[in-house]
């Protein structure tokens, strides 16, 4: 693992980016010593870091243990970069596509058969917004296709409750990511001789951006919160007894306070039920250390909003 995160492999970084193919070579070589059966998919030219031809990484498929008696499962995972490891991928995403090879390896050492098939569609894409992924979905589990025997899917990029105890998880928040330009002057000026004078991007993206959430995290878009499902007491009763240890939810975050604490019930819902509004940056804006008087002539404000079951994406969109 300590090898794999110390690839700088960044999709949404032009100068990390060709990392990435280092990453799905040091993938393809563990593979290959635990003997499985690799098939790389290149997927062409697309847009990235704002530059048209970048070539998109390519797709692992692979399978292990391969017999018609068993039953089949599909594994997915994705590879953002270079972890209590400390460095860019350790938990998100390269710790968990790796144990997949472990468990493997484990098999392996033990001499013990392999009780499932397992079919792998590797990419390094995910902060790319996954380019190039639906189309390999769905051309490799169609009838013929690579997947087309998968009878379950796994997704390799998630993490459990806490360290008392391990969980499987059914589902995930999806999510809408929208990119809010605000342009003015032609040019980046400098406010001691145009400030004053002229409207500023970077002020009216601000206030764009602190009417979308509150800072209790009450999402302000009107209609967002109209299509979430209904809590039911059959729900309700879901959370009755989840171990979930606050303290170290804190500890994990850093901070003193969660915004729902001591509430254990409302804390998970938002973090599992409710769809949530976060803001992630912005583009265009001075962002190094040092004091740097310039007003940014463009400036693009970088959110999400995760949605919950009921809420489709088109529709949240739309508002």
């Amino acid at each position: 693992l300590a090898d794999a995160v110390s690839i700088p492999s960044v999709s949404s970084d032009a100068a990390r980016r060709p990392a990435c193919r280092d990453m799905v070579a040091f993938y393809r070589r563990m593979m290959d010593e635990l003997g499985v059966q690799i098939e790389i998919r290149e997927l062409g030219k697309h847009l990235c870091c704002g530059q048209d031809g970048w070539t998109t990484d390519p797709f692992t498929l692979t399978w292990v243990a391969k017999s018609a008696e068993d039953d089949t499962r599909a594994g997915y995972g994705d590879f953002p970069s270079g972890g209590k490891l400390h460095g860019r991928g350790a938990t998100d995403d390269k710790g968990p596509v790796l144990s997949w090879l472990f468990i493997i390896e484990a098999y392996q050492k033990l001499k013990e058969p392999f009780p499932v098939n397992l079919l792998f569609l590797v990419e390094c894409m995910e902060e790319s917004h996954s380019q190039g992924l639906e189309p390999v979905v769905l051309k490799e589990f169609a009838m013929g296709g690579y997947l087309t025997d998968a009878e379950a899917i796994c997704v390799a990029d998630n993490n459990w409750l806490g360290v008392r105890q391990p969980c499987v998880q059914y589902g995930l928040r999806g999510i809408n990511y929208f990119l809010l330009e605000v342009s003015g002057p032609s040019k980046d000026l400098h406010s001691g001789r145009f400030g004053g004078s002229v409207h500023e991007p970077m002020v009216d993206l601000v206030k764009l951006l602190a009417s979308l959430v509150d800072s209790k995290g009450n999402i302000l878009v009107p209609g967002v919160m109209d299509s979430v499902a209904p809590l039911t007491d059959a729900e309700r009763k879901l959370y009755d007894g989840i171990d979930f240890p606050l303290d170290g939810h804190r500890q994990a975050c850093g901070v003193k306070r969660l915004l729902h604490e001591p509430d254990l019930e409302k804390s998970l819902m938002h973090i599992w039920r409710y769809p949530t509004l976060s803001i992630h940056g912005i583009e265009g804006a001075h962002a190094g250390p040092g004091a740097k008087t310039v007003i940014p002539g463009k400036v693009i404000g970088k959110f999400s909003i995760r949605l919950v079951p009921d809420q489709k994406p088109e529709e949240i969109t739309a508002l």
